[in-house]
């Protein structure tokens, strides 16, 4: 599309340089210096002016080239732009999905912490009754041996009663 406009200027500048006479070949003669010499003068403004015009023509094709490049890498960036904007929601979406995953594992570790310290609780309480029934054990055991004893010596007394009574009935 630039090159085009471009291309259609040129034609425009060609076509006013026609019409005041830079490209017409006037006819010298060279006799009188006053006739040839404007017209060289003029041959060299017209060279002169054709070389301006040839290098705005290269300066125009060259910014024409510069124009479609700039394009060119603004499409290029444009494109890195979307790719990037993809890559970005790509990442929100991981991001998303991370943060509803650690939340449920925050709330699994509350659960088992809850548990923990109940269970720890429970665990305490066990102890504590535990505890409590091996005093319990321990004194039964302790008025065990003492009521066996006692019976052990009552037992011991009954047989030296028995013995004695039997030893005296004997006697009688």
């Amino acid at each position: 599309m630039a090159i085009r406009f471009c291309l259609s200027f040129l034609r425009v500048l060609q076509a006013a340089a026609a019409q005041s006479g830079m490209w017409r070949v006037d006819n010298i003669h060279m006799g009188d210096r006053n006739l040839w010499w404007p017209a060289l003068t003029s041959i060299g403004r017209r060279v002169t002016d054709g070389v301006l015009i040839t290098n705005l023509k290269e300066e125009i094709i060259n910014k024409v080239k510069d124009h479609d490049s700039i394009l060119e890498e603004r499409n290029g960036l444009s494109e890195k732009i979307k790719g990037l904007e993809v890559e970005i929601e790509t990442l929100r979406k991981q991001r998303s999905e991370l943060d509803e995953e650690l939340r449920t594992k925050t709330e699994n570790i509350v659960q088992m912490r809850d548990k923990i310290n109940e269970t720890s609780a429970e665990t305490v309480a066990l102890t504590e009754q535990i505890n409590n029934l091996q005093h319990e054990l321990d004194s039964l055991q302790v008025k065990k041996s003492e009521t066996e004893a006692e019976l052990i010596e009552r037992s011991k007394r009954n047989q030296i009663c028995l013995i004695s009574s039997l030893m005296s009935k004997e006697h009688w």
